[in-house]
């Protein structure tokens, strides 16, 4: 049976390499973001070999994504399985659903073998609130579930509350049996543009029990939270047990969710360090820890192009066309001046890395065409260069300054398309481009 303590940590570590499946922890990494939503989530521990029931209320609106998440093992002190726990075909609410790895770990200090968590996208199986069934997380010798989460986007239909969404997720025990693989939890979410308002991180944690744990922190330039342990934390009580749990003190699932909106201050770009569990006197695996953030706070690059991104920096193939590269709110810009080279040499070309926009000023150019005369028919202003510059004030067209902006204001605009139309047929306009030649009538 579980525990064994850290006190005795060295003998679990000589023991472990005799074991025939060596594993370490996959630490949780970016996964997935979503952006602009409203959700709900709940679970379900104490599954072992039966049931469990997840029970989703507060729906809304329309079901936008569903995921699931489930956590087992495959131990010497459950049964006389190979050691792997590749359970990833279950069944969930009658269907059955398969899942993808999100890597391996111990045991989670129940003996030899390994633990896995598995992620699958069940938006098809889920329409609403209501209850849904979880299953066959033990169906193979040896197996053992742990636990499982839902995890529910919707739209309600007001944009005022919606939330982004970070999804970090592995299989990161923090008791590590080998040398190389550090203890604890860690993981950073860099370029968060936070421009206020609560900040929420959901834990979706697999072994938890009645024993001491070890805080957490999640730290940023401008301050940090730390999270004690509490009698209620980790300990495998926050969601319903099936009441097949290995354990005889926990369900070896918890859902927790913290305020860490004190690692914030004034509104600005932030990186978010999150650690702890160093040293704690039970074996846990975080699965999912998500970040929850104000619409239009939340970074890009997962390395999918999700929903609404032009790009993803991290994808093997960018979907920008070249010379514009990846920025890090997921569209498609300038990174550089090089990237906005337009091969005349008289201009004098800038990358504006706010925006990700082309800047060319070609004031050191002089003028090489007529003030109100761009068409390619040159020599007379007619009503298609009123049309040509109408097109240029939308970007249909590329015209210079000196040809098209009949004002001098600085840019091109419809009013200017209106001024060469009246001076095309001969109503009193003075045509005013800056540094340019006289335009002919």
């Amino acid at each position: 049976m579980k525990r064994v303590h850290l006190e005795i940590g060295a003998a679990v570590v000589a023991l472990s390499m005799l074991s025939a499946v060596t594993v370490h922890a996959t630490p949780v990494t970016l996964a997935r973001t979503e952006i602009g939503v409203d959700y709900v989530s709940s679970g379900v521990g104490g599954i072992g070999s039966g049931a469990g029931t997840i029970t989703i209320s507060g729906i809304s609106g329309t079901v936008r994504k569903a995921f699931l998440y489930w956590h087992g093992i495959d131990g010497t002190e459950v049964g006389s399985g190979d050691g792997i726990y590749d359970n990833a075909t279950i069944t969930f609410n009658n269907a059955q659903v398969t899942g993808l790895s999100l890597g391996d770990a111990s045991t989670n200090c129940w003996g030899d073998g390994s633990s896995r968590g598995f992620f699958a996208d069940v938006t098809s199986q889920v329409s609403g609130n209501g209850d849904y069934v979880v299953s066959g997380l033990a169906a193979l010798a040896g197996h053992d579930g742990n636990g499982a989460s839902l995890i529910v986007m919707f739209d309600d239909g007001n944009p005022n509350n919606n939330r982004d969404l970070v999804f970090f997720e592995g299989n990161d025990s923090d008791y590590s049996d080998r040398v190389d693989d550090p203890n604890g939890w860690s993981a950073t979410l860099n370029n968060i543009s936070y421009g206020g308002g609560a900040v929420t991180a959901q834990a979706h944690v697999g072994d938890g029990q009645s024993f001491s744990d070890d805080s957490i922190s999640f730290s940023s330039t401008a301050g940090t939270v730390t999270i004690p342990d509490t009698d209620h934390l980790w300990d495998g009580n926050t969601v319903p047990d099936a009441g097949f749990s290995r354990a005889p003190n926990g369900s070896l699932w918890d859902i927790h969710t913290f305020d860490i909106s004190g690692a914030f201050g004034a509104p600005g770009n932030y990186a978010l360090d999150f650690s702890g569990m160093f040293g704690t006197g039970d074996c846990h695996s975080l699965v999912v820890m998500m970040i929850d953030l104000a619409t239009g706070a939340a970074p890009c690059g997962n390395g999918v192009l999700d929903e609404g991104e032009e790009c993803d920096p991290n994808e093997a193939v960018s979907s920008c066309v070249a010379p514009e590269s990846c920025l890090t709110d997921c569209t498609c810009g300038c990174a550089n001046d090089f990237d906005c080279n337009d091969g005349i040499a008289c201009t004098v070309d800038t990358c504006d890395t706010q925006t990700g926009e082309c800047l060319h000023d070609d004031s050191g150019c002089g003028c090489s065409g007529t003030c109100g005369d761009p068409a390619p028919v040159l020599g007379t202003v007619t009503a298609v260069d009123a049309q040509f510059i109408l097109r240029a004030s939308v970007e249909l067209e590329d015209c210079a300054l000196c040809v098209c902006d009949l004002d001098s204001s600085g840019t091109i605009l419809s009013n200017d398309a209106l001024a060469d139309l009246r001076y095309a047929v001969g109503l009193a306009e003075t045509l005013n481009c800056p540094s340019a030649n006289t335009a002919a009538q």
